[in-house]
């Protein structure tokens, strides 16, 4: 399940104390994504679940542990996911196993025609493989796409920004999305699917069994997409804030 949100005012009841706690140290921003990304977490835990919201432990793993600093919960299996960028808050839980999503509101300045600019976008293309960049050149969008899918492939793989990027090699950014190579796992067991948060760019990656990916639709809607949850259905008190995820078909 996955589902996006406008950051809440932070301190929203369903928060542990020890959470309530770390919101005193946080920027009034942080603190707003930070409960959002707890909140929305605890509540796609309980819709598959059945427990409390309130009763949902999030958490974060700890260090020596191959997915340190990746949130996860002791109440069930499955992987958690949590990414915000601009104010809007996007969290994924798949009981199946390992899950990674990401959103960007924007990689630096835009120029008037859309194009990347220095010095911000000069760094993330540079950090990109080469094999990544579209055939007309790097654009604000594609930059941003690239970087979504980048991210929430290596979410998915515990790594983060860690890894080193020649370690993975997904398809040009203008193209369909794909994981085309990975020395950090198989790749036939990572697919990444484009997402669209209220106009945002988003990404989600799933990590699975070759034989269970065997037979899936790789065009539009992969048959391993979870069902789309709006906020407004999950949280007391987030009328407004849901945000509709969309995927774009036979593309």
């Amino acid at each position: 399940m996955i589902v996006a949100a406008r950051a809440l005012e932070p301190g929203h009841p369903w928060l542990s104390s020890r959470e309530r706690a770390r919101l005193e140290v946080m920027r009034p921003t942080r603190a707003a994504e930070f409960t959002t990304g707890r909140v929305l977490a605890r509540a796609l835990v309980a819709a598959a679940t059945g427990r409390a919201p309130g009763d949902v432990t999030i958490a974060v793993r700890p260090a020596g542990d191959p997915r340190a600093g990746m949130p996860w919960t002791p109440d069930a299996v499955g992987g958690i996911s949590i990414a915000h960028s601009g104010g809007v808050v996007l969290v994924a839980y798949r009981p199946e196993g390992d899950v990674g999503v990401d959103i960007e509101a924007g990689i630096g300045a835009s120029s008037p025609d859309g194009r990347a600019q220095r010095p911000a976008r000069d760094a993330v293309a540079a950090y990109l493989p080469a094999a990544e960049r579209p055939h007309a050149g790097w654009t604000s969008a594609t930059l941003a796409t690239a970087w979504v899918r980048r991210e929430a492939v290596v979410k998915c793989l515990g790594v983060g920004l860690a890894a080193d990027p020649e370690h993975l090699t997904l398809a040009p950014a203008d193209a369909r999305p794909a994981v085309v190579a990975c020395g950090l796992a198989p790749a036939a067991e990572l697919a990444v699917v484009d997402l669209d948060v209220g106009g945002l760019p988003g990404a989600l990656a799933v990590r699975a069994e070759t034989s269970s990916l065997a037979g899936a639709e790789r065009l539009g809607i992969p048959s391993f997409l979870p069902e789309v949850v709006d906020a407004g259905d999950l949280v007391p008190g987030a009328d407004g804030v849901g945000i509709r995820l969309s995927v774009p078909v036979g593309v």
